[in-house]
């Protein structure tokens, strides 16, 4: 809990001075907050369901440190072969066909949305979807 807060914390100090080195928004005000307050909701949800399913991994194995390892070696290549750090344009197709399939990616292209104001429908839809699809909803 504390920790979850910490990092909510330095997302909005981090916001708040991004926007201003940047010059565009030097107090966030308005429309803008309610932007980065969907982006940041988007990001907890999707972080909600995600960890929800590696909750349902870690009731089937053993030892702590087989989830530890099992959950690196899922979240890694989503995160890395996504467009997280790189503009997708730049990859090539082998790559690109499979970062239009992540869901990482596309929650990345939707919280960059909401962020600048605008709208991302699909990527906002797969994000939502992969969110309520996690085992807690499915499975009462």
């Amino acid at each position: 809990m504390i920790v979850g807060s910490i990092l909510l914390i330095l997302v909005a100090v981090g916001l708040l001075v991004g926007g201003v080195v940047d010059g565009s928004n030097p107090l966030i005000v308005g429309s803008m907050a309610t932007t980065i307050i969907a982006a940041v909701a988007l990001v907890v949800a999707f972080s909600v369901g995600l960890s929800w399913l590696f909750a349902a991994i870690g009731l089937l194995m053993r030892a702590p440190r087989a989830v530890s390892a099992a959950g690196n070696m899922a979240l890694f290549p989503l995160v890395f072969l996504s467009n997280v750090f790189v503009a997708p344009e730049t990859l090539p197709g082998w790559l690109l066909a499979f970062v239009e399939v992540s869901p990482i990616a596309h929650l990345v292209t939707a919280t960059r949305a909401l962020t600048e104001g605008t709208v991302a429908g699909l990527e906002l839809g797969v994000s939502l979807g992969t969110a309520a699809c996690s085992p807690p909803s499915s499975h009462p």
